[in-house]
């Protein structure tokens, strides 16, 4: 082999490595901003509450791991639908999707922050800068949300 099929080999490898990444990462990206606007569509748009645990219960099996689907079940079995767990109880209005950004910090873990109008506890609206940290994990079927923490400091 010489020396030139040796770097345009290299390089054709490097270039596709670096391709299949990025596409690796917007494809986690997506699957995260897919599952929270079909979240915030049930929530919003959905009035009755057998067709909001219907519409949640799909948005788990498709969206969620195993783990954390059983996790989420088991909790709205308990709750009741009185708490949105994706969003760890921080509503969504209807400009939060356009606000959303979604950080990569490390390989399955992302910050998601966007921005919401909702009361504060004295029943005044106050605008809220939300940062919830998603894990993903790796399933047959490809990436799931595996765990989601709120990060957000509401003082600020």
């Amino acid at each position: 082999m010489n020396m030139k099929t040796f770097f345009l080999f290299c390089f054709t490898f490097f270039s596709l490595t670096v391709l299949s990444f990025s596409s690796q990462e917007e494809k986690k990206v997506l699957l995260i901003k897919a599952m929270y606007a079909k979240n915030d569509s049930i929530w919003r748009y959905e009035y009755d509450p057998h067709k909001v645990k219907t519409g949640l219960a799909a948005l788990y099996r498709q969206y969620c791991s195993m783990k954390f689907k059983k996790e989420l079940l088991a909790e709205q079995r308990r709750i009741g639908l009185d708490h949105d767990f994706i969003t760890t109880d921080w509503t969504m209005d209807k400009n939060s999707l356009t606000t959303m950004r979604i950080k990569k910090i490390s390989d399955n873990v992302y910050h998601v922050s966007y921005v919401t109008n909702m009361e504060d506890p004295r029943g005044k609206m106050k605008v809220y800068n939300i940062v919830l940290c998603v894990k993903l994990t790796k399933e047959k079927s490809g990436y799931k949300i595996d765990d989601v923490t709120d990060l957000t400091n509401p003082d600020l």
